[in-house]
């Protein structure tokens, strides 16, 4: 959960749990193979009704989604992602990078059918960089199937790093546009379709639903849960697997490598106060902080990401 709190609001928030364990749900293996038969089941829904992907990022070096000019300097196609570097939060230690110090520190490249995340401490001026790249006033939409292929190859069995997958609303008050509503509340909501943190031992990779509605119904809570049961996926966050999620007008269900993992439901449908806004979607690797841990000592991590795609 990727808890925003500011050093002027103390932020109350609605967290749905999602602790559900499906009977007969068991976990499919992954391989380093970049195109499996498990990757194709994220273009199914769960009624076997037939999705078509409608933006993608497949990071194979061309920009077939939309138009903004081609590849920049790093390899990342310029009309999908922005780097967030003026992001600030959860006394994270690490410095994000726009595209050109992400180019100087290589903490983004796209390569080999891949896009490298990198979290590197860099000696000469003391310092952890990463990245944080996001869809903002680039591409935002409203329910479907939003869905990646992640490894974190280097995970280390210690403190320090935070990767994550995750979505915000696109009325958040925080940079590259400020003004607007409050994290979590109405169309500042946030959506985890993976994270997870090596502070956490053992392993496990989580979801989480969080928004705010008077807290009303739920009541205030600030937790994270685990969302992937032993049961039903893997907690391993070193191998390949498909993380994605169904955000229907009525209901929230995530998957690991197309496993039903967890799900909600949306009281409020309807009322257009409960993740009915459009949102953005997120890929960062944090480092320290409220859920990383200590890195001190820690080896350079990176987050790969063999594609990114919403469908409907």
């Amino acid at each position: 959960m990727n808890i925003i709190v500011t050093n002027r609001i103390a932020v109350t928030c609605l967290l749905l749990s999602l602790g559900l364990a499906l009977a007969g749900c068991s976990s499919t293996g992954a391989t380093d193979e970049h195109e499996t038969a498990s990757s194709n089941a994220e273009n199914v829904a769960v009624a076997q009704q037939p999705l078509s992907v409608v933006w993608a990022d497949e990071f194979d070096g061309t920009c077939d989604s939309g138009s903004g000019g081609g590849t920049d300097i790093n390899g990342l196609c310029k009309a999908n992602w922005y780097y967030n570097s003026e992001a600030h939060f959860n006394n994270e230690v690490q410095q994000y990078d726009n595209v050109n110090t992400a180019n100087t520190y290589n903490t983004v490249e796209v390569s080999n059918g891949t896009l490298k995340i990198r979290a590197k401490w860099i000696p000469g001026i003391s310092q952890w960089r990463s990245a944080r790249l996001i869809t903002k006033n680039k591409y935002e939409f409203v329910h479907g199937r939003v869905a990646a292929r992640i490894r974190v190859p280097t995970f280390p069995n210690r403190s320090g790093v935070w990767p994550a997958f995750w979505m915000l609303g696109t009325n958040i008050n925080q940079a590259p546009a400020p003004g607007g509503a409050s994290w979590p509340q109405s169309g500042a909501e946030e959506l985890d379709i993976f994270e997870t943190s090596s502070a956490w031992q053992p392993k496990k990779i989580t979801a989480n639903i969080i928004g705010a509605d008077g807290c009303g119904d739920y009541g205030c809570t600030r937790n994270y849960w685990p969302a992937w049961p032993s049961s039903c996926a893997s907690s391993d966050p070193s191998v390949w697997h498909n993380y994605a999620v169904q955000w229907d007008a009525d209901q929230l269900e995530f998957f690991q490598d197309g496993n039903s993992v967890g799900s909600a439901g949306l009281p409020h449908a309807g009322t257009g106060n409960v993740f009915q806004h459009a949102m953005y979607m997120l890929l960062n690797v944090a480092v320290g902080g409220e859920l990383g841990g200590d890195p001190t000592g820690m080896d350079n991590q990176v987050m790969e990401v063999d594609w990114v795609r919403h469908s409907r």
